[in-house]
């Protein structure tokens, strides 16, 4: 399987790494638009420790970086990077979009992408048979632990559909 990314979806993951080498082992590439390269580096400038894990995928070419070639129209209220990731999945046309932002995330699905937030990951992993329901349950704990953003509501959704 092959994925488009934005940022988020690979920053997260990066800091645990258990999810890091389950996603991996799920998907053979990932693209990423120039904008989503460019958002990643910042963290440089924090010396984020997670930069170097997607630096050295990308010099692996696991990760690609990618040149968007169309610019659709899309909401003004999405970042750089989200717009791009949309237009590079329509570009690609590959399996999935990873994408957490929710105005990108509803803005994807009306364009008919398949779309998949970070999270998401975990309930795909356990019916796969690929975790155990504890640890979709730790994965889950470690990524908000990480810094990863969920409503109440949402981890309390994931926690049941990982059951």
């Amino acid at each position: 399987m092959k994925a488009v990314a934005d940022a988020s979806s690979l920053i997260h993951p990066a800091k645990v790494p258990k999810f890091w080498s389950l996603l991996k082992e799920t998907f053979e590439e990932i693209y990423i638009p120039e904008a989503v390269h460019k958002e990643i580096l910042k963290g440089r400038e924090i010396q984020s420790p997670e930069i170097p894990i997607i630096e050295r995928a990308i010099q692996n070419k696991w990760i690609k970086v990618m040149k968007v070639t169309t610019q659709p129209v899309l909401p003004e209220n999405l970042g750089r990077g989200e717009k791009e990731a949309i237009a590079l999945m329509e570009q690609l046309k590959v399996s999935w979009l990873l994408i957490d932002d929710q105005v990108a995330s509803t803005t994807a699905r009306l364009r008919g992408l398949r779309v998949r937030p970070t999270a998401y990951l975990l309930i795909y992993w356990k019916r796969k048979g690929k975790i155990s329901q504890a640890q979709a349950a730790k994965l889950l704990d470690d990524l908000v632990k990480a810094g990863y953003y969920l409503s109440s509501k949402d981890y309390m959704n994931i926690k049941e559909l990982i059951t």
